[in-house]
């Protein structure tokens, strides 16, 4: 464990000296056209993390890949729908999928969305599948959002047995203890805010209670996170959980952005930077729980006792 974490803080301030090297000076001015204010951000964007070490739901770190994609056009009017895929491959090999659609509405000084996901996890005993459904609203400082996550299907792995020998006084017990995973139907929500925003990094902090439930166990907990973005290229992120179920969590996260498409000319007005930073908002990722929550169950059952006299005799 130890080693994971030098790892992560070794990356995450040698990240910002490598990015530096590579972007010198910071972001270029933008070139104002003719009845344009300036240009819109680019449409796209494909995004590279890595987390460790576990989360809710899940004991190991994973790598991702995800794309955002957008219909360009759209950043000119009112209405943006998109497309969200993630591939996920944690650090046992396992896989993790999820493709989502949205609609985000483009306010004068705010964003109001809905999104719906598709999810698929594998682990060493089973593969889940699960739907999810995302409100959100967005704007120029605060952000509130919520999340509900359903399985579908089949939702606990087959049962494997262990047993053990007990001795109570003058009888011996068998102890069967039958173990399955379950995926688990819950929630969250999250109230967050843009802290600081500057030309080369910009600060995001979050936090917000989460609740989820199967079979008797009950994992009612909080989390919180805060994330640095250098250059709109590199993201680090810090982030904490805790529940009675799973109990306190520390996350680290470092996330590689690269955003493509053709810019668009933002039309000269009095809102000009504020039309910019609502399309800004409108490519902002997906912010929802990415894996299933999936935790062991447990029962036991005693077989009839039998006393020590006897299996000696045998």
């Amino acid at each position: 464990m130890s080693s994971k974490i030098s790892a992560i803080l070794a990356t995450i301030l040698i990240s910002p000296v490598l990015l530096s090297a590579y972007v010198k000076g910071g972001q270029a001015p933008q070139r104002r056209e003719a009845g344009c204010c300036m240009r819109s951000p680019r449409p796209e964007r494909v995004e590279f993390k890595h987390i460790e070490a576990n989360g809710v739901g899940y004991k190991n770190g994973y790598s991702s890949m995800t794309g955002f994609f957008t219909v360009p056009s759209t950043l000119d009017g009112s209405w943006v729908p998109f497309l969200e895929l993630r591939g996920h491959i944690f650090n046992d090999g396992k896989p993790a999928v999820n493709g989502g659609v949205g609609l985000r509405y483009l306010g004068d000084s705010r964003i109001w969305g809905f999104n719906t996901f598709y999810d698929y996890r594998e682990t060493h005993r089973f593969h889940y599948n699960q739907v999810g459904f995302g409100f959100e609203t967005l704007g120029e400082i605060w952000d509130f959002r919520v999340n509900a996550y359903i399985p579908v299907g089949k939702k606990s792995s087959p049962s494997f047995h262990t047993h053990e020998v007990v001795e109570d006084f003058f009888m011996l017990d068998t102890v069967f203890s039958s173990r399955h995973e379950v995926a688990m139907i819950g929630a969250n929500a999250e109230v967050a805010a843009h802290v600081l925003r500057k030309e080369n990094y910009k600060l995001y902090a979050a936090t917000g209670p989460y609740y989820f439930e199967r079979q008797g166990r009950v994992a009612w907990g909080g989390e919180g996170r805060v994330a640095l973005t250098l250059f709109d290229h590199v993201r680090l992120q810090l982030s904490g959980s805790y529940d009675p179920v799973f109990h306190g969590i520390v996350q680290g996260e470092v996330a590689f952005m690269f955003s493509f498409g053709g810019k668009r000319s933002i039309k000269q007005s009095s809102g000009c930077d504020r039309r910019y930073m609502i399309q800004e908002r409108a490519l902002q990722k997906i912010d929802r729980n990415e894996i299933i929550v999936v935790t062991p169950k447990h029962s036991k059952t005693k077989a009839e006792p039998i006393a020590p006299d006897l299996l000696k005799l045998e």
